[in-house]
């Protein structure tokens, strides 16, 4: 771990990024950085194996997601206990693509998706009615919408998901699939 000095301005945009209270500018840094948090690789038996299986909640859910709820551990996982997933579109974005395949959102029918726009200027999501119905309204800068994702979505069949605005080349990767 090390230390980095940053201007009082960058502290304060971190903390007003935090996905829940407390979370600490670190992670908050390595979420808007768009970085996979650390990982480490460790051995367990097939029980201990069977057992994190029995106790998934959503399909795809991580090892690691499993382990904070079963061991009550308050850190940050992928989308809070109620199913929202957060994103945020990046300052600078403009016509540019949301994210990339890489990157791409992977979430389940039913959960939120909450679109920020941290962007200066507005973006709408274009949908075809898939996986939610096309907003009628754009995202201005600094505020947010939220959609529920009502049905599975494949982003290499069909029609692409955009922005509105910007036009096709602006693409937003994401997988939705199918409630358990």
């Amino acid at each position: 771990m090390k230390t980095i000095r940053i201007d009082q301005d960058v502290y304060n945009y971190l903390i007003s990024k935090a996905a829940q209270a407390g979370e600490s500018p670190s992670l908050t840094l390595r979420r808007e950085l768009h970085m996979p948090q650390p990982t480490e690789i460790i051995e367990v038996d097939d029980d201990t194996y069977k057992y994190l299986l029995s106790k998934m909640a959503n399909i795809g859910e991580s090892a690691s997601d499993i382990l904070r709820r079963e061991l009550n551990l308050h850190g940050a996982p992928h989308h809070d206990p109620a199913g929202v997933i957060v994103f945020h579109i990046s300052a600078g974005t403009g016509n540019q693509p949301w994210n990339m395949p890489e990157n791409a959102i992977v979430a389940t029918v039913g959960n939120i998706l909450r679109i920020v726009n941290d962007d200066t200027v507005a973006h709408r999501l274009h949908t075809s009615g898939i996986p939610f119905p096309h907003p009628s309204t754009d995202i201005l800068p600094g505020q947010s919408a939220d959609f529920v994702l009502e049905a599975p979505f494949d982003p290499g069949a069909g029609q692409p998901l955009y922005d509105h605005n910007a036009g096709a080349v602006a693409q937003f990767w994401i997988t939705v699939r199918p409630s358990p």
